[in-house]
């Protein structure tokens, strides 16, 4: 840099392969001690890939068809029920039930919203959403089905199910947004409904492929310390013996275990290995990989506090102005007040969420499967929003 005005470039030609944190990029300038600079514009520029990374068969779904029971899979009942407490709200309340996973299925059942993990999307790039579902009484079963982003643009569809298997299906497009992360969720109404499998793939489909091989853990992935003979439940499936490989990495990405376990062919075959010999504590990593078929599963090893008692309730501190009276010192104690009376301080607002743009439509039959009838709205009814996506906290995987 001499004292005349110069313009310096610089580019990056790509992206890093992971990123640990939030995907926030910014210009760095270190100056000379001693020295000083003249600024006078500076600009960053985003350049669009000359080529879409686009993985066109690709199911975006983490564990979408339950080989791993409900992993990758999140749900909840509506907020407005823990915050209105009149009787007939608290009875909808009791009766509510949590989905249950059962022969690799999901029964889901009214009132409740289940939302896939996270996944990427390229903006405006048009998405197809496959889901084999049906009623699980053989009463008419409605449902409405999101795909969603991180700034509450979605696409959605209603289905009214009946008690045959039947292949739902619409697609839609999503604007950019921060991180380009897009969600499934499934709103049940006002009857329980089973699952079988899911799909989103990038461009146009049809129907559901079959994969060659198929890997899937089952257990408990929070262990105790103290557990030293705690297993996992590995699951292949495949029409050929295969040979799996077996990797486990620490949270640094250090390989601690490698070996390699056989399995016959057939859809359901299983291995039981044992993942916490030495009592170590962290979160883990473990992998299943054939090939270029991979599935991973984390886990943590934990010290067991659960006979660990406090004097009082553990509180937010964001609840900690509650505490305050009016200068009396007679308010009471926010572990005492009644959950109706601090659940309203709890209760999100936000904005409507925008719809985007897609269009559903009606599977052509097949075997076995019978058509699904779907309605065709879309973007609007409102999805009650409960924290951002992109904000994610304890439990923040959960869209709304």
């Amino acid at each position: 840099v001499t004292d005349s005005w110069r313009k310096f470039t610089l580019r990056a030609d790509r992206l890093p392969d992971r990123i640990q944190h939030a995907a926030d990029f910014w210009p760095r300038i270190d100056l000379e001690p001693g020295k000083t600079l003249l600024i006078g514009r500076m600009e960053v520029k985003y350049l669009p890939p000359e080529s879409s990374a686009v993985q066109t068969k690709r199911n975006e779904i983490l564990n979408p068809d339950f080989f791993s029971g409900t992993y990758g899979w999140s749900f909840f009942a509506p907020e407005d029920t823990f915050v209105k407490g009149t009787p007939a709200v608290l009875r909808k309340l009791r009766a509510w039930r949590p989905p249950r996973w059962e022969n690799d299925t999901l029964t889901v059942f009214p009132d409740t919203h289940l939302t896939s993990a996270a996944f990427s999307l390229v903006p405006n790039q048009k998405y197809t959403v496959l889901l084999q579902m049906k009623s699980a009484t053989g009463a008419p079963a409605r449902c409405r089905v999101f795909l969603l982003d991180g700034n509450w643009k979605y696409v959605a569809h209603d289905f009214t199910l009946t008690g045959n298997d039947q292949t739902c299906a619409f697609s839609g497009t999503l604007p950019r947004s921060r991180f380009n992360r897009g969600y499934l969720r499934i709103d049940v109404k006002d009857a329980p409904l089973t699952i079988d499998r899911v799909r989103v793939v990038a461009g146009d489909e049809a129907g559901f492929e079959q994969e060659a091989v198929k890997f899937g853990v089952l257990g408990r992935n929070i262990i105790s310390e103290d557990d030293r003979n705690a297993t996992l439940e590995l699951r292949a499936s495949s029409r050929q013996p295969i040979e799996a490989e077996l990797l486990i990495h620490d949270a640094c990405g250090q390989l601690l275990r490698r070996e390699t376990l056989p399995f016959p062919p057939g859809e359901d075959q299983r291995r039981t290995v044992r993942i916490n010999p030495e009592g170590r504590r962290g979160v883990f990593q473990l992998t299943l990989r054939n090939g270029e078929t991979e599935f991973r599963f984390p886990f943590a090893v934990l010290k067991d506090l659960s006979n660990v008692v406090l004097k009082e309730n553990p509180l937010a501190s964001h609840l900690a102005p509650l505490r305050q009276g009016s200068g009396t010192g007679t308010s009471p104690s926010l572990s005492r007040l009644p959950a109706a009376a601090v659940q309203p301080f709890l209760s999100a607002g936000g904005r409507r969420p925008e719809t985007g743009s897609g269009t559903a439509r009606v599977t052509p039959p097949v075997p076995s499967l019978s058509r699904s009838l779907p309605a065709d709205r879309r973007g609007d009814e409102k999805p009650f929003r409960r924290r951002g996506p992109d904000h994610a906290g304890a439990g923040g995987n959960v869209p709304e």
